[in-house]
């Protein structure tokens, strides 16, 4: 006897070993699309874990780089810093281009020269004089006097004024000229002045009847730019050294009464 089932319009018929069975499609759609969106919660739960692993490692090696480098900077700012405290066998590396200056130290920036203290720039390694010096002797001979160094008529820039070694703030500056008053005795004095000429040119009246003045050297003085240079030395009368090396007279137009006399 033939069995009929009855079956509903979403429902199909499947005969198998166990009988017929009787599925809805609905159910069996619903289950599939189930399965899926359980496989792409899966695939996306590993991808987002594989972009977390990324990240992290990606975060953790830039860290322990930048420690790394970080170590290895310190390192080289001690190795840069004990570059210009060097032993005697590496003196020559550092030495600043005047002629009586042994050795630099300092920072990577601004270095300063331990003999006459003048500041420098690093540049490309190498210490490139920032001021020009002038090393100058001169000779007291008599007690109380006023001894004239130096004038500012010209349009240089004085920094500083050193007398044996010692600042000397005090000087006064009377007339356009600094005067080293009531020196301590009868003897000869070394005064070393440091010049800014970077928006220099004109040393007109410079040392203008300095006439206790015996000695003048010019070191590192870059004079390109100089026009004027009218009575500079003009009645240095004592003057009998005059170190003139570092000069650069290509655009003097003017050297009148420089005659020492």
């Amino acid at each position: 006897m033939e069995t009929k089932t009855k079956v509903k319009a979403n429902e199909e018929v499947v005969e198998n070993n166990n009988g017929i069975e009787v599925y809805n499609k609905e159910n069996v759609l619903n289950d599939k699309e189930k399965s899926k969106q359980k496989i792409v919660l899966i695939i996306s739960i590993i991808i987002f874990i594989i972009i977390f692993l990324i990240i992290f490692l990606s975060v953790y090696l830039t860290k322990g780089k930048e420690e790394e480098n970080k170590e290895d900077g310190n390192d080289k700012e001690v190795e840069y810093a004990n570059y210009f405290l060097p032993d005697d066998n590496e003196k020559e590396k550092i030495c600043c281009n005047l002629d009586n200056c042994s050795e630099c130290y300092g920072t990577k920036d601004s270095i300063k020269c331990k003999e006459c203290n003048l500041e420098y720039e690093a540049i490309n390694g190498i210490c490139e004089l920032k001021y020009g010096l002038i090393e100058a002797k001169f000779k007291v001979t008599n007690e109380n006097e006023e001894v004239r160094l130096i004038g500012t008529k010209g349009n240089y820039l004085i920094k500083k004024i050193k007398i044996d070694g010692e600042n000397m703030a005090d000087l006064s500056l009377e007339n356009e000229y600094y005067y080293y008053k009531n020196p301590s005795s009868l003897r000869e004095y070394k005064a070393s002045i440091v010049i800014d000429l970077e928006n220099c040119d004109s040393l007109e009246y410079m040392f203008y009847q300095a006439s206790n003045l015996i000695e003048i050297s010019f070191i590192n003085f870059d004079t390109r730019n100089i026009k004027d240079m009218q009575y500079m030395f003009g009645l240095c009368k004592s003057l009998t050294s005059l170190n003139l090396s570092s000069f650069n007279t290509q655009n003097v137009q003017s050297m009148s009464g420089d005659a020492v006399l």
